[in-house]
């Protein structure tokens, strides 16, 4: 027996030398696969399948299925607890305090059938609650303990009511001035000084440069009285730092040429200059262009703003290079003061007699 069974473990053959020698062979029963999920015999996947198979696996995985430590639903819980109100009585009792009231926290009857809608079916004590007038629900001591009479005497009176009349403007007085109604978001200077700085279209950045030397003007220190007089309706110099607008004002339209000369043909091929007036628009703009070039014939390792700005601050104090230009045309003018006639250097016309 050693021979054939040479192959096996030794601990085969010690299992093997303790059955008995004459029994015959025991037959080994394999159980069936079951499935772990439901405890229940996995149904055949092969043929037809019946409802007493399906009814019968059913409930066996329902009886599978059921939770041992579970509670039956007939009865309810004994350990069902009361209201929050009740609660609180039971809380206040055990603590030795004086608890809350339940009757009086309950809701009455007679609001439960009227809410219900059957007062007939009601007692007839619930029917003469109903019947009986109503209250108010304040009695006058809870009234006189809510509101005592000096808390009501604190408490202002109320607003009254205001009537606001409808807004009526008055009737303009005629003849109305041409320029009545005319208003302008900016000063007439800023608006002409703006495009002077303008480049490309980027009114932006021109208003920005603007910005900037009406900023530098405000921190200057007030100018002392300068070489050439200023013009006259000028505020005094101790207030220009105040006003930047008008420090640039007075700048501009003192250091701005009254004349201009202009040219016209005379006898004989000869040219004559004529000294022209000028418009307060063209005053400053010729003033500007002067400033303008001066500012920039200075350092460059400043920018535009800083330069305009010390410009203006140089035509205030009288050493700017635009008092020059400005002589020099009036001493023109001056010169040429001759060749001024009434027709303003137009010929006139021969008539025809």
């Amino acid at each position: 027996m050693a021979a054939p069974l040479s192959f096996l473990r030794p601990s085969a053959l010690r299992a093997l030398e303790r059955l008995p020698l004459g029994s015959a062979p025991r037959p080994i029963s394999i159980p069936g696969r079951r499935c772990l999920a439901t405890f229940a015999p996995r149904p055949h996947r092969f043929g037809p399948t019946t409802t007493t198979t399906t009814k019968t696996t059913s409930s066996f995985v329902s009886l599978c299925q059921r939770r041992s430590y579970s509670d039956s639903k007939s009865g309810e819980s004994e350990l069902t607890e009361g209201s929050v109100t009740e609660e609180a009585s039971k809380t206040a009792e055990i603590m030795g305090e004086e608890g809350v009231n339940v009757e009086e926290f309950g809701t009455p009857a007679s609001e439960i059938f009227k809410r219900e809608n059957d007062v007939e079916n009601a007692p007839e004590i619930v029917k003469e609650e109903l019947n009986q007038p109503t209250t108010s629900l304040l009695s006058a001591e809870t009234t006189a303990m809510l509101f005592p009479p000096d808390a009501l005497s604190a408490f202002p009176n109320p607003t009254p009511k205001v009537v606001v009349p409808p807004y009526r403007p008055a009737i303009p007085l005629l003849p109305i001035p041409a320029l009545h109604s005319i208003h302008h978001r900016e000063h007439p200077l800023l608006r002409q000084l703006t495009p002077c700085f303008m480049k490309h279209g980027e009114l932006a950045t021109a208003q920005a440069t603007v910005q900037k030397i009406l900023q530098i003007l405000r921190t200057k220190p007030a100018p002392r009285e300068g070489k050439y007089p200023l013009v006259p309706n000028a505020p005094a110099l101790s207030l220009l730092p105040g006003d930047p607008v008008a420090y640039l004002q007075t700048a501009i339209d003192s250091v701005a040429p009254l004349f201009k000369l202009k040219s016209t043909r005379g006898s004989g091929g000869s040219v004559n200059q004529i000294p022209v007036p000028l418009p307060i628009k063209t005053r400053r703009r010729r003033a500007l262009q002067w400033m303008l070039q001066a500012a920039d014939g200075k350092k460059r390792m400043k920018s535009l703003p800083e330069r305009f700005a010390e410009e203006v601050e140089s035509v205030v104090l009288g050493t700017s290079s635009c008092w020059d230009k400005r002589l020099a045309v009036h001493k023109l003018c001056v010169t040429n003061r001759a060749n001024v006639s009434d027709s303003g250097g137009k010929k006139k016309k021969k008539s025809m007699r």
